[in-house]
């Protein structure tokens, strides 16, 4: 018992003796201030997808002030589908003084542009300006015929997945973390278009392309193009790609970063092309812009009557059949239109009664 005592009281003067030792040791350190590592933070959930701005800022439509016809569906259709959007008055030809027409652009003489070109063109620069002086991280910008499936928030997770695996590689990780000081977008950081909504479109053939499964996808013969899209090859039956794209026409729906705008507003201040032909040009010339393309396309164009006065014998992207207006229609490769079920959303009804375009 009395050796029981002794070998208690020798464990407690250990105690006691490491215990001081670890503060002396430590007073004998010299002091180490902690550091914050501010250059890596974890990328942003592909959740924000399902907020009201699809996970960018902002969401843009661009649309003349008189055009209630296209502004009033496609404010029910956002409404109706947990979108927020902000509607930006577009600017028509005569509004635009000359010397904010880009250089080379030709407005008379043999070959000139069609009424409504130039004010296409300055309603989307003025965009990316307001981008930019707003400091606004990423935008979609959409025009106000726009139209895409109720599902859209259960599409563009699959569309930001592939963006980030395409632009963002190699991927970041805490033993070499990217020198980013914000969270990243969910659609990754290296991009400066993600063009989601177009009349046709398909992959340069070197880059990577990434495909996920979507039923949401149109069938082949309800696809919507007429400049090309991807080799059946790359495009698996049920999938929708993402890709680094040689071809995209109209700007149905882009979404763009600042960056990107920075970069695009200088470029544009040259051009004879139209605002599409001019950025599908630049994406492919321009080794310092990244642009992306999405196959089936997001959003297409509801058909209306076009701002861009087209030849008797040239149909527009979007047109409704004779130039008038047939009411509130779908656009094209949408199964279930957001403009045609507003509506029906709105009142809270199911899916059973959704309208189907096929």
């Amino acid at each position: 018992m009395q050796n029981h005592s002794k070998a208690l009281v020798v464990i407690a003067m250990v105690c006691i003796f490491l215990f001081l030792w670890k503060d002396m040791i430590h007073d004998a350190l010299p002091t180490i201030p902690e550091v914050k590592q501010t250059f890596y933070k974890k990328p942003k959930s592909l959740d924000t997808i399902a907020n009201k701005t699809l996970g960018f800022q902002e969401i843009f439509a661009l649309s003349l002030a008189d055009r209630k016809d296209r502004r009033l569906p496609l404010e029910k259709a956002a409404n109706a589908t947990n979108i927020t959007l902000t509607i930006l008055d577009a600017v028509r030809d005569a509004e635009i003084p000359k010397d904010q027409y880009p250089k080379g652009w030709v407005s008379d003489g043999d070959d000139p542009h069609k009424v409504g070109e130039i004010g296409c063109l300055r309603s989307h620069v003025m965009t990316w300006e307001k981008i930019i002086k707003e400091n606004i991280s990423t935008a979609l910008i959409m025009e106000s015929d726009a139209d895409w499936d109720v599902r859209i928030h259960d599409i563009l997770p699959g569309v930001a997945k592939g963006a980030k695996r395409i632009v963002d590689w190699p991927f970041a990780t805490t033993d070499h973390p990217k020198d980013i000081a914000v969270d990243a977008s969910p659609y990754g950081d290296n991009w400066d278009v993600i063009w989601i909504g177009h009349c046709g479109s398909h992959p340069d053939g070197t880059g990577r392309v990434y495909n996920f499964k979507d039923e949401t996808v149109p069938p082949e013969e309800k696809e919507y193009t007429f400049a090309g899209k991807p080799r059946k090859e790359v495009h698996p039956k049920g999938t929708r790609l993402v890709f680094e794209f040689q071809l995209t026409i109209c700007t149905s729906a882009y979404a763009i970063s600042q960056k990107g705008a920075v970069k695009l507003s200088k470029f544009l201040e040259e051009s004879n092309l139209n605002i599409d032909l001019r950025m599908e040009t630049l994406c492919n010339d321009e080794p310092s812009l990244i642009c992306l393309g999405v196959w089936p396309q997001v959003i297409t164009a509801a058909p209306s009557e076009s701002n861009i006065k087209h030849p008797a014998a040239e149909q527009a992207p979007g047109t409704a059949v004779d130039g008038h207006d047939t009411g509130i229609t779908a656009g094209p490769a949408i199964e279930y239109s957001a403009r045609r079920n507003a509506d029906i959303l709105l009142k809270g009804l199911g899916r059973s009664e959704w309208v189907r375009e096929w």
